[in-house]
């Protein structure tokens, strides 16, 4: 199978979920001189016939003077602002491309978040049963790989930590008495 119809086959895949989608790469296809090669057109005829359009349009490499934009971004997803950056280094043959998306920030749910409740462990209840535990490695691991036996010891370590120190669900309350100028409109966006 050729790249170009493994990449439509894999491409179709993803335009089948419908969500937004990059394909990034040192695809070594010089988009700045893609009317001269029928099979650079293909690519990038495939690659529109998918509704992705490139995002890196400048020089991604040069050479005694020969530019080529080598490196490639596409995306699906125009709703939204897209910032490429090309850095003019020559840590490489090419040089280091990024980009920034506008919505791509991750927001923190506050009533998703965990803690280990360490309030009431029991140091020493915690160390006898630890001494236990390895005291007590099974036979089986003492001539087997070393991974084996640290998996174990970390199986081990946190069956202990959530005996002793439960994972607990972290809420945050907010007490309106004090501060009476947060409503409730406030407290749902924060």
């Amino acid at each position: 199978m050729s790249f170009l119809n493994h990449f439509l086959k894999q491409s179709q895949k993803s335009q089948k979920t419908n969500y937004a989608y990059y394909v990034l790469g040192d695809i070594n296809i010089n988009l700045l001189n893609a009317t001269n090669d029928s099979r650079m057109q293909q690519y990038i005829d495939t690659l529109c016939s998918l509704g992705c359009y490139p995002i890196i349009n400048k020089p991604t490499r040069v050479v005694n003077e020969a530019e080529s934009c080598i490196v490639h971004i596409h995306t699906n997803n125009l709703s939204i602002e897209i910032k490429p950056y090309i850095m003019l280094h020559d840590i490489s043959d090419h040089y280091p491309i990024y980009l920034t998306v506008s919505k791509a920030r991750l927001k923190r749910d506050v009533k998703q978040r965990f803690f280990r409740d360490t309030s009431n462990v029991n140091i020493i209840a915690f160390d006898r049963d630890l001494h236990e535990t390895l005291d007590s490695l099974p036979m089986q691991y003492s001539e087997c790989d070393v991974n084996e036996k640290f998996d174990f010891i970390v199986r081990s370590m946190k069956s202990l930590a959530d005996t002793h120190m439960p994972v607990r669900k972290y809420t945050r309350e907010y007490k309106l008495t004090l501060k009476p100028w947060i409503t409730q409109g406030i407290i749902s966006s924060i």
